[in-house]
């Protein structure tokens, strides 16, 4: 991801210097939008990379960095998280799929 970042920063050394921002945020969301897609680092390591991206590129503020874990909204989504995967290691997902599957009948 830096590295990405890097390359873009070299790159717009030839175009207007304004456009550094928005080119080095593209080329860390792509990145990021690659990394999720192939899936061969967890999606916490590429949350990460992406926030030490931010951070090193001077996107955010250092003392800005972490004040997205104090909205709500990622609280929810994190508690959602946890219970998911307690509802699919008790089985009860399973059971609702059967009950599902039984319900709606066979696909033709």
């Amino acid at each position: 991801m830096v590295f990405v970042a890097h390359v873009v920063y070299s790159i717009t050394m030839i175009f207007d210097v304004q456009m550094l921002p928005i080119l080095m945020l593209s080329a860390i969301v792509l990145g990021s939008l690659i990394l999720f897609v192939w899936d061969k680092l967890p999606i916490d390591g590429v949350a990460f990379l992406v926030l030490l991206s931010l951070l090193l590129t001077g996107l955010v503020p250092t003392g800005d960095i972490l004040n997205g874990f104090s909205n709500p909204a990622t609280m929810t989504v994190a508690v959602m998280f946890v219970l998911s995967a307690a509802l699919q290691r008790t089985g009860i997902v399973r059971h609702l799929a059967r009950y599902v599957y039984v319900f709606m009948g066979k696909s033709k």
